[in-house]
């Protein structure tokens, strides 16, 4: 009966965090997330036939809301042929996991850390950590207020004078060779910035965060911010630095709308621990050309080792009711393309209330020894708001290439007005029972499982059972 409870939880601890969303998006209502999986274009076999009809017949749906007291309740539920098979919600009341389940029987169980270390041993008090952490809001955050003092510390800071000192190597150009394919520049700034001035600023921040550890005890995981692991981040970040060359000013070009173009080139000799170096080339090319449909994104960033290159290149036309996105990311390796990843983004206002995207994902490289030669993926999103609030509805195919079938996940997210709150009053606490009537209620509890999944499975078709056996 241990394994069922662990297995319950575990299931909850999984499904939490999205519904931990909850907690700001949902202050008076639910959210409801129905989720469905399919095959198509499978081969013909009893074994994947039977899995498809399983998953025909199976249907996940996860819930989650903000209860009066702000804590989170959450569940799930899976469906077997239209039919609840199992259900499962949660939520926190003090130092107690509330928990209500057809295979716990009628009404809720409650049981405090000590409770669930009784029930379950050592995995209980990691079971109830996780689930507490979610579904008890930490709640606001102390704000980071700097006294006067610290306002004159931060005038003082080694990191702002050597930044006073970079912007003195800032030049503005008024003359200058227009960006080619972007839109006229009226003014060039050049960022003439060597190694040793980027190494300077590393080094102050270094001191400087050392120095002033107490102003960050405010800030998140400001537990972490260790002197020592300050010291072991700035040394790897300086041993970066050493092997980096400018090759030339970052010039950024603009007019009076913003920036018009961005070019940049440096190299770099990366050591590794065995003391073999690597000098790498990296250039990076952005401008903006404004067409009859508004402004357009294009972009370059190369790095090239030797022989091997690698490049991202990405062109992105954005309107006011749309936007188109296409990103290439390719290898090259001795003049011959040997892998490429693509990805197209399609995104529009459909009416007032929707909003519809398209996003395609495409892989190819080498052959694998099983055939395998890329990965396709398709998604469609539309969201359309309702009285009630936005409802989220996502279709996604995944496919391979030398693999037979097509994965088909479904996703609804609903909102809707919040469901009953679980509450503790009248709960069973096995924590308090004794050695025997803690030993009776789980047997009961095994029966009442039994009897539930022994239902469930008869709505299964004869394949379907044979697979599960």
């Amino acid at each position: 009966m241990r394994r069922l409870w662990s297995l319950i939880l575990a299931l909850v601890i999984l499904t939490v965090p999205v519904l931990s969303l909850a907690e700001t998006a949902l202050p008076s209502g639910s959210v409801h997330v129905k989720m469905a999986v399919n095959l198509t274009d499978v081969p013909d076999s009893g074994e994947v036939n039977a899995i498809s009809q399983l998953l025909d017949l199976l249907g996940i749906e996860i819930t989650g809301q903000t209860n009066a007291d702000g804590n989170v309740q959450a569940g799930f539920s899976l469906t077997l042929n239209g039919e609840d098979a199992v259900r499962f919600q949660a939520t926190a009341s003090g130092d107690e996991l509330i928990a209500a389940s057809n295979l716990l029987g009628d009404g809720t169980v409650a049981m405090t850390r000590e409770d669930m270390q009784k029930v379950l041993g050592e995995a209980g008090l990691q079971v109830y950590d996780a689930l507490m952490q979610i579904l008890k809001p930490a709640g606001e955050q102390p704000a980071v207020a700097l006294k006067p003092e610290d306002l004159e510390k931060l005038q003082d800071l080694k990191t702002v004078k050597v930044l006073q000192e970079l912007l003195q190597k800032v030049e503005v150009a008024d003359t200058f060779e227009q960006p080619t394919n972007a839109d006229p520049a009226t003014q060039l700034i050049c960022l003439n910035w060597e190694t040793a001035d980027l190494k300077a600023l590393a080094d102050a921040l270094h001191e400087d965060l050392k120095n002033n550890m107490d102003m960050l005890s405010g800030a998140p995981n400001a537990a972490e911010l260790t002197p020592e692991k300050l010291d072991e981040a700035f040394a790897e970040l300086d041993r970066k630095l050493d092997g980096l060359e400018p090759d030339g000013p970052v010039e950024v070009y603009l007019d009076d709308t913003g920036i018009v173009a961005v070019k940049a080139a440096w190299n770099a000799k990366e050591t590794e621990k065995d003391g073999d170096a690597e000098q790498i080339r990296s250039t990076l090319d952005i401008v903006r050309n404004t067409g009859a449909e508004g402004p357009v994104y294009s972009g370059n960033f190369v790095l090239t080792e030797e022989n091997d290159v690698g490049s991202v290149s990405f062109l992105a036309m954005l309107t006011g009711e749309s936007a188109n996105i296409l990103v290439d990311v390719i290898r090259t390796e001795d003049g011959q393309e040997s892998g490429r990843v693509s990805f197209a983004l399609h995104a529009a206002k459909m009416s007032e209330n929707a909003f519809r995207m398209n996003l395609d994902v495409t892989a190819s490289g080498e052959p694998t020894e099983d055939g395998f030669t890329g990965f396709h993926m398709t998604a469609d999103f539309t969201t359309e708001k309702t009285d009630a609030g936005e409802n989220v509805h996502a279709d996604l195919v995944m496919y391979a290439d030398g693999v037979e079938g097509k994965l088909h996940l479904t996703v609804d997210v609903l909102q809707a007005p919040a469901d009953a709150e679980l509450s503790s009053e009248n709960a069973v606490r096995p924590g308090q029972m004794d050695e025997a009537a803690l030993e009776s209620w789980m047997q009961e509890l095994s029966g009442n499982a039994m009897i539930v999944l022994f239902s469930a499975l008869q709505s299964l078709p004869e394949d379907v059972l044979m697979l599960l056996n």
